[in-house]
């Protein structure tokens, strides 16, 4: 497993703590739009959404949150015609 956290020393020998790209907060997700922030945690706290702990944050990777995505698939309305039986 791949470490998450990686520590540098800035130009003023202030020691910071670096968060690969690849990961988000709980805050970044809502703000793009993943859902609530309790709705997100109880995903967390459940096993749907898979969560790494740093301090006191939570860090999701972007492509365990990809998984939350789901197509959505239009569905017919009763009474119109489909594409295929407008072409005809």
């Amino acid at each position: 497993m791949d470490d998450i956290r990686s520590i540098d020393t800035d130009r003023d020998g202030k020691t910071r703590l670096i968060i690969p790209k690849r990961m988000l907060t709980i805050r970044q997700l809502v703000a793009l739009g993943y859902g609530s922030y309790d709705t997100l945690c109880r995903y967390v706290r459940t096993g749907e959404l898979k969560a790494y702990r740093l301090g006191q944050r939570y860090l999701v990777r972007v492509s365990d949150a990809a998984r939350l995505l789901e197509p959505v698939e239009p569905k017919p309305q009763p009474g119109k015609a489909t594409g295929e039986e407008e072409a005809r």
